[in-house]
This record gives structure tokens, C-alpha cells and sequence, in this order.
């Protein structure tokens, strides 16, 4: 079931916000880091597929999969903060990425799904994994005020001779995401908008970072799991994560590292994701199989 909604537009203001930008520089060092060669292997992943969430017909969107294998290197860093906000440092450099245009709203879509801001992006696409510098995409906030963590939705935003197609995957009960554009439309002003979700799934379950039976570090680029259960995991461990900066998520797209086969009772493996750096990720859930 899906929610219409229409709104006229507020008054436009061009915001300059201490996060955004430290976001979209914290993404540019975690290109930096892929070029220079610190990926030790990855694969591209397939659709999300998470037991316990149901309702969606849609898919979830590009994500990358990293696979560790048994006997790779293992090397023990900080610890990792898994939510927004948390990070061990912030990158100092004064690279021009921001939202502009930004116009104050709204817009209930229903199932406590809000989008409060409508506006401009330039910055690193992150939609679609390949990191392209994009300028004045159409962006929008969306907030999930539920109390239910988001597994997927479409939203469309519609104006006078516009439609604008959005998605969003693993949304946590209170956060808000920074969503782009999937065409890379560029942002127009308009008088008013229509909204619409669709294909809106929930969490069934609700989701763990296994606390008690893994312990989670990151540095940099790489995650280091080490087997705290006392037990041997058999099956595949599979970490999933999105782009963060202090209290906001930035893209739709889930990425997801695994770790195969598991890891034996005591043992450490590092795995090193793409588009992963402990300073502009957050993990938002890990499950094993």
C-alpha cells in the first residue's frame, strides 16, 4: 500500500553544514584508498537477502561484497563505532562537497516514513558504487521515525515536468539517509511536489550486530572480526554497513563484506571492503548464516 502527498514549497535557503561536508570528504578518502590499491578482494554482490524481511517486491540496490578466506592476514586495529556520529577522527581536507538549494519540508509518506528536506548534491555519487563526482543531483532527507528498522522503499517525487526515482535500503528506527537521485537528475526548484512510497518493507526481526558472539574493529579501510563465542561459526559471516557522518546516513545503497566459511572459536581474520573507511561507515548489522 502506498501513501500520495502533496506539498507547496518553503522558503528555499542555501545551507552550509559541517557534517555534509565531512561526509562527502570522508567518501573522496575512500576512493583515494581504493586507488592506491588497498582492496584485497572483493566481488560485486547481488541483491540483499536478509531472513526476516518481507512485504517488498522491490530489490535493494547495487552493493559491494567483499569475501576474507581463511588464512589471510590478521592484524588487530581500534575499536569500530558502528553508529553515525561515533567515528574515531574526521578528515580536515577542504574538498567542495555540499548540498545547496536546500528547501525545508514535510512530506509524510505514510508508516512514519518523512522526507524533511528537498534540495541539491555535489559531491561522490554513491548510488551506484562507482563514486563519480556529480553536480546539483536532485537529493532529498528521508527520516524513519518508526520504531521498526526500514528494509527497502521506492519513493518517486514528482513536479510540473519532473520525476524524480529514489531507494533506500536498511534504514534504523530515528535515522535519517541522504537519498540521490537514481538518473542523476539534476535538481530543479518547484512550487510544489507530490511524494509517493512504494514497495515499503520492514524488518520482521529485529537486527543484532552479534555482540555477543563477535567483536568488530576497524581502522581505516579494514574490519577485523575475531570469534568471541567460545564456539566455532560454520557458516558465512556477513557484515552490512552504509556511508555515515555525524548523525546522517549518505546514499540509499547497503554494501555488505563476507566472511566465508565462518571463523573457528578465538580466531581473528581481517577482511578490507570496498567503499569501507572506519571514519564514513557505519555498520548497521551483521548475521551469520
Amino acid at each position: 500500500m502506498s501513501a500520495m502527498k502533496k506539498i507547496k514549497r518553503k522558503k528555499k535557503k542555501t545551507v552550509s553544514r559541517t557534517s555534509l561536508l565531512q561526509v562527502g570528504i570522508s567518501v573522496l578518502v575512500l576512493v583515494a584508498l581504493f586507488i592506491v590499491g588497498v582492496i584485497i578482494s572483493f566481488r560485486i554482490g547481488d541483491a540483499i537477502d536478509i531472513s526476516g524481511g518481507t512485504e517488498a517486491s522491490g530489490e535493494s540496490g547495487d552493493r559491494d561484497e567483499t569475501s576474507a578466506q581463511p588464512g589471510e592476514t590478521k592484524v588487530p586495529t581500534g575499536e569500530f563505532s558502528a553508529q553515525p556520529g561515533q567515528t574515531d577522527s574526521q578528515d580536515e581536507t577542504s574538498e567542495n562537497v555540499q548540498l545547496n538549494e536546500v528547501e525545508e519540508t514535510s512530506i509524510d509518506l505514510g508508516r512514519g516514513l518523512i522526507i524533511t528536506d528537498i534540495g541539491s548534491y555535489t559531491g561522490v555519487y554513491m548510488e551506484d558504487g562507482t563514486d563519480e563526482i556529480v553536480s546539483r543531483v536532485m537529493m532529498i532527507v528521508l527520516t524513519n521515525s518508526s520504531e521498526n528498522a526500514l528494509q527497502y522503499a521506492e519513493i518517486s517525487v514528482n513536479a510540473v515536468e519532473m520525476a524524480a526515482q529514489f531507494s533506500v535500503s536498511t534504514l534504523l528506527p530515528g535515522a535519517s539517509v541522504v537519498l540521490l537521485e537514481q538518473n542523476r537528475m539534476a535538481y530543479a526548484e518547484a512550487d510544489e511536489y507530490t511524494a509517493e512510497a512504494k514497495n515499503v518493507a520492514f524488518f520482521t526481526e529485529e537486527l543484532s550486530l552479534l555482540e555477543d558472539q563477535l567483536k568488530v574493529q576497524g581502522y581505516q579501510g579494514a574490519i577485523n572480526v575475531t570469534n568471541i563465542s567460545g564456539q566455532d561459526i560454520t557458516g558465512d559471516i556477513i557484515i552490512y554497513y552504509k556511508n555515515s557522518s555525524a548523525d546522517m546516513y549518505y546514499g540509499g545503497i547497503t554494501y555488505r563484506a563476507r566472511i566465508e566459511g565462518g571463523l573457528k572459536a578465538g580466531e581473528l581474520r581481517q577482511i578490507v571492503p570496498e567503499h569501507f573507511n572506519a571514519d564514513a561507515s557505519a555498520i548497521l548489522f551483521i548475521t551469520c548464516q
